[in-house]
């Protein structure tokens, strides 16, 4: 489904309590739209509530997205 989405190089890191996830979309809105759509994903979502909830930006719905402050390609 990720795949589908259009999703590549995806990475879930964990360090103690801190859960980070990394992944590269050519176009974001239309990940999510594909997303929200696959029965997977809300499996995925009931799954991981209690961590990613107080991490949900209102302004977007979404996980709060980092600020990239380097990137060497």
């Amino acid at each position: 489904a990720l795949k589908s989405a259009g999703c590549r190089n995806y990475t879930i890191f964990i360090r103690d309590s801190d859960l980070f996830g990394y992944l590269e979309v050519d176009d974001f809105e239309q990940f999510r739209t594909t997303m929200d759509r696959q029965p997977v994903n809300d499996r995925w979502q009931a799954e991981m509530t209690a961590l990613i909830d107080p991490l949900i930006d209102p302004a977007t719905g979404f996980h709060h997205r980092l600020e990239e402050v380097f990137h060497l390609e």
